[in-house]
């Protein structure tokens, strides 16, 4: 099943943002109606932006994952704004569910909440 994530987010050709080379960890800030999801760029590749996050849940967790590309000036941070009920839970809910961030290789990193 995990197989079937890994390529449902990072399929298409574009290159995967792995947890250990991002400058920062992933902060993920909880707003009443919205998680926003704020990523670092890459330290090995500093003309590289990520350009996308996803996310997919499964059971009791959310799986995030990131794309990048070439950009013209990468800023830092850059975030990604969700809305709980694009996540498919309530606002209540958040702490219910495991935090993840996905590596293409299937490895994941707990990640947590700023409320």
């Amino acid at each position: 099943m995990l197989n079937n994530v890994i390529q449902r987010l990072f399929g298409g050709g574009e290159r995967a943002v792995t947890y250990a080379e991002m400058m920062k960890p992933p902060q993920l800030i909880a707003h009443a109606d919205r998680l926003e999801v704020r990523v670092w760029n890459s330290t090995m590749h500093s003309s590289l932006g990520i350009s996308n996050v996803r996310f997919d849940k499964q059971d009791d967790t959310l799986l995030f994952a990131a794309k990048q590309e070439l950009v013209s000036k990468v800023s830092d941070p850059t975030s990604f704004v969700f809305g709980f009920d694009e996540l498919g839970i309530g606002r209540d809910e958040l702490d219910r569910y495991a935090l993840r961030w996905l590596d293409p290789d299937g490895t994941t990193t707990e990640l947590s909440v700023d409320a």
